[in-house]
Protein backbone atom coordinates (compact mmCIF):
# COMPACT_ATOMS: atom_id res chain seq x y z
CA UNK A 1 0.00 0.00 0.00
CA UNK A 2 1.04 3.75 -0.87
CA UNK A 3 0.57 6.62 1.32
CA UNK A 4 1.54 9.92 0.43
CA UNK A 5 1.13 13.59 2.40
CA UNK A 6 1.57 16.30 0.69
CA UNK A 7 1.32 19.89 2.70
CA UNK A 8 0.15 23.22 1.38
CA UNK A 9 1.69 26.06 1.54
CA UNK A 10 -1.39 26.94 4.21
CA UNK A 11 0.66 30.50 5.51
CA UNK A 12 0.39 30.08 9.57
CA UNK A 13 -2.71 27.31 9.09
CA UNK A 14 -2.88 23.73 8.02
CA UNK A 15 -4.28 22.23 5.00
CA UNK A 16 -3.08 18.57 4.07
CA UNK A 17 -3.77 16.15 1.19
CA UNK A 18 -3.02 12.58 1.89
CA UNK A 19 -2.97 9.83 -0.90
CA UNK A 20 -3.64 6.50 -0.31
CA UNK A 21 -4.10 3.47 -2.17
CA UNK A 22 -2.53 -0.15 -3.35
CA UNK A 23 -1.42 1.26 -6.10
CA UNK A 24 -0.88 4.24 -7.82
CA UNK A 25 -3.85 4.27 -10.28
CA UNK A 26 -6.43 3.59 -7.25
CA UNK A 27 -5.71 6.57 -4.88
CA UNK A 28 -7.69 7.49 -2.02
CA UNK A 29 -7.60 11.37 -1.62
CA UNK A 30 -8.39 13.07 2.01
CA UNK A 31 -8.38 16.91 2.19
CA UNK A 32 -7.58 17.46 5.84
CA UNK A 33 -8.37 21.01 6.66
CA UNK A 34 -7.98 24.16 4.27
CA UNK A 35 -6.05 26.90 6.24
CA UNK A 36 -6.95 30.21 6.43
CA UNK A 37 -8.81 31.75 3.36
CA UNK A 38 -5.63 33.32 2.17
CA UNK A 39 -4.69 29.50 1.45
CA UNK A 40 -7.69 29.74 -1.14
CA UNK A 41 -7.26 32.90 -2.55
CA UNK A 42 -4.55 35.62 -2.34
CA UNK A 43 -5.32 39.22 -2.69
CA UNK A 44 -2.69 41.89 -3.62
CA UNK A 45 -4.33 44.99 -4.25
CA UNK A 46 -6.63 45.14 -6.74
CA UNK A 47 -5.31 42.01 -7.62
CA UNK A 48 -6.31 38.28 -7.00
CA UNK A 49 -4.16 35.26 -7.02
CA UNK A 50 -4.87 31.36 -6.44
CA UNK A 51 -3.61 29.83 -3.26
CA UNK A 52 -2.29 26.13 -3.17
CA UNK A 53 -5.69 25.11 -2.17
CA UNK A 54 -7.33 26.65 -5.16
CA UNK A 55 -4.59 25.62 -7.06
CA UNK A 56 -5.35 21.82 -5.84
CA UNK A 57 -8.66 21.63 -5.76
CA UNK A 58 -8.24 23.19 -9.93
CA UNK A 59 -6.25 20.01 -10.65
CA UNK A 60 -8.63 17.81 -9.20
CA UNK A 61 -11.43 19.58 -11.21
CA UNK A 62 -9.56 19.45 -14.63
CA UNK A 63 -9.41 15.60 -14.13
CA UNK A 64 -12.78 15.41 -12.89
CA UNK A 65 -11.57 14.07 -9.74
CA UNK A 66 -13.48 14.47 -6.20
CA UNK A 67 -11.72 14.33 -3.12
CA UNK A 68 -13.16 11.33 -1.30
CA UNK A 69 -12.94 12.55 2.19
CA UNK A 70 -12.52 15.75 3.77
CA UNK A 71 -11.89 16.33 6.90
CA UNK A 72 -12.10 19.58 9.03
CA UNK A 73 -10.41 18.89 12.38
CA UNK A 74 -11.68 22.45 13.98
CA UNK A 75 -12.84 26.43 13.30
CA UNK A 76 -9.69 28.12 13.71
CA UNK A 77 -9.80 30.91 11.37
CA UNK A 78 -6.33 28.61 9.82
CA UNK A 79 -8.20 25.36 9.19
CA UNK A 80 -11.69 26.36 7.79
CA UNK A 81 -11.22 29.58 6.55
CA UNK A 82 -9.24 28.59 2.79
CA UNK A 83 -12.44 25.54 2.66
CA UNK A 84 -15.58 28.09 3.61
CA UNK A 85 -14.59 30.10 0.45
CA UNK A 86 -13.98 26.87 -1.73
CA UNK A 87 -17.18 25.77 -0.53
CA UNK A 88 -19.05 28.48 -1.41
CA UNK A 89 -18.24 28.28 -5.34
CA UNK A 90 -20.39 25.85 -7.60
CA UNK A 91 -17.17 25.22 -9.13
CA UNK A 92 -14.87 23.44 -6.15
CA UNK A 93 -18.77 22.02 -4.43
CA UNK A 94 -17.89 18.24 -6.59
CA UNK A 95 -14.62 18.78 -6.17
CA UNK A 96 -14.96 18.85 -2.03
CA UNK A 97 -17.38 15.52 -2.77
CA UNK A 98 -19.65 14.54 -0.42
CA UNK A 99 -18.11 12.95 2.38
CA UNK A 100 -17.09 15.42 5.15
CA UNK A 101 -15.72 15.09 8.71
CA UNK A 102 -17.26 17.89 10.94
CA UNK A 103 -17.97 18.21 14.01
CA UNK A 104 -20.81 20.84 14.51
CA UNK A 105 -22.90 21.92 17.11
CA UNK A 106 -25.88 20.43 15.21
CA UNK A 107 -24.40 17.47 14.88
CA UNK A 108 -23.47 17.05 18.19
CA UNK A 109 -26.73 17.77 19.26
CA UNK A 110 -28.36 15.24 17.27
CA UNK A 111 -26.20 12.65 17.49
CA UNK A 112 -25.65 12.70 21.17
CA UNK A 113 -29.35 13.50 21.88
CA UNK A 114 -27.95 14.61 25.18
CA UNK A 115 -28.55 18.44 26.87
CA UNK A 116 -25.08 20.07 27.09
CA UNK A 117 -24.38 20.67 30.43
CA UNK A 118 -24.67 24.50 31.72
CA UNK A 119 -21.53 24.46 33.17
CA UNK A 120 -19.41 22.96 30.27
CA UNK A 121 -16.66 25.77 28.52
CA UNK A 122 -13.65 24.67 26.43
CA UNK A 123 -11.61 27.44 25.05
CA UNK A 124 -11.25 28.20 21.48
CA UNK A 125 -9.31 30.29 19.09
CA UNK A 126 -11.14 32.74 17.64
CA UNK A 127 -10.50 34.62 14.17
CA UNK A 128 -8.94 38.46 14.80
CA UNK A 129 -11.16 39.30 11.86
CA UNK A 130 -14.87 40.47 11.74
CA UNK A 131 -15.64 36.77 11.70
CA UNK A 132 -15.12 34.49 14.71
CA UNK A 133 -14.31 30.97 14.10
CA UNK A 134 -18.06 29.47 15.25
CA UNK A 135 -19.32 32.18 13.26
CA UNK A 136 -17.41 30.45 10.67
CA UNK A 137 -18.32 26.75 11.38
CA UNK A 138 -21.95 28.14 11.42
CA UNK A 139 -21.36 29.20 7.74
CA UNK A 140 -19.75 25.89 6.79
CA UNK A 141 -22.38 23.81 8.25
CA UNK A 142 -25.03 25.59 6.75
CA UNK A 143 -23.00 25.50 3.52
CA UNK A 144 -22.67 21.51 3.83
CA UNK A 145 -26.65 21.48 3.48
CA UNK A 146 -26.77 23.77 0.84
CA UNK A 147 -24.59 21.26 -0.99
CA UNK A 148 -26.24 18.34 -0.05
CA UNK A 149 -24.24 16.53 1.91
CA UNK A 150 -26.09 14.66 4.13
CA UNK A 151 -25.14 11.26 6.10
CA UNK A 152 -22.78 12.71 8.47
CA UNK A 153 -22.03 11.62 12.04
CA UNK A 154 -20.08 12.51 14.84
CA UNK A 155 -16.55 11.30 14.57
CA UNK A 156 -15.75 10.47 18.19
CA UNK A 157 -12.36 9.13 19.97
CA UNK A 158 -12.23 5.33 19.27
CA UNK A 159 -13.76 4.82 16.45
CA UNK A 160 -12.70 2.84 13.64
CA UNK A 161 -13.78 3.94 9.93
CA UNK A 162 -12.70 0.79 7.55
CA UNK A 163 -11.38 1.58 3.76
CA UNK A 164 -9.97 -0.82 1.30
CA UNK A 165 -6.89 0.54 1.75
CA UNK A 166 -6.71 0.59 5.85
CA UNK A 167 -8.47 1.93 8.85
CA UNK A 168 -8.61 5.73 10.39
CA UNK A 169 -8.82 5.62 13.71
CA UNK A 170 -10.37 8.75 15.67
CA UNK A 171 -8.10 9.86 18.82
CA UNK A 172 -10.13 12.65 19.80
CA UNK A 173 -12.48 14.54 20.92
CA UNK A 174 -14.59 12.16 23.23
CA UNK A 175 -18.16 12.89 24.29
CA UNK A 176 -17.16 15.54 26.98
CA UNK A 177 -15.11 17.30 24.92
CA UNK A 178 -17.53 17.13 22.35
CA UNK A 179 -19.96 18.78 24.45
CA UNK A 180 -18.01 21.38 25.91
CA UNK A 181 -18.10 22.62 22.19
CA UNK A 182 -21.24 22.16 21.73
CA UNK A 183 -21.89 24.59 24.79
CA UNK A 184 -19.10 27.15 23.49
CA UNK A 185 -20.48 27.39 20.12
CA UNK A 186 -24.30 27.57 21.10
CA UNK A 187 -22.77 30.75 23.51
CA UNK A 188 -21.25 32.44 20.41
CA UNK A 189 -24.42 31.70 17.72
CA UNK A 190 -26.14 33.38 20.26
CA UNK A 191 -23.83 36.64 20.70
CA UNK A 192 -23.62 37.15 16.92
CA UNK A 193 -27.33 37.32 16.65
CA UNK A 194 -26.98 40.47 19.00
CA UNK A 195 -26.22 44.00 18.69
CA UNK A 196 -22.79 45.67 19.28
CA UNK A 197 -19.39 47.28 17.57
CA UNK A 198 -18.04 43.89 17.67
CA UNK A 199 -20.82 42.03 16.16
CA UNK A 200 -23.63 43.42 13.62
CA UNK A 201 -22.14 46.49 12.91
CA UNK A 202 -18.41 45.02 11.94
CA UNK A 203 -20.41 42.26 10.09
CA UNK A 204 -22.19 44.67 8.00
CA UNK A 205 -19.53 46.81 7.18
CA UNK A 206 -17.25 44.45 6.17
CA UNK A 207 -19.66 43.37 3.71
CA UNK A 208 -20.26 46.69 1.70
Amino acid sequence: MSLIVSLLRASHGDSILIRAGVDSTKQFRILIDGGPPECFQRKQGPKITPGPLQELLDSLADCETPLDLVVMTHVDDDHIGGLLKASQLEKYQKVLGTNVWFNSARLIAKDLAESVPKDADIQISVSNGPQTSIAQGIAFDDQLSRMGVSGRSLKIAGQKNNFDWGVITILSPNEEQLRALAKKWEREEVSLLTSGATTDYVLICSQI
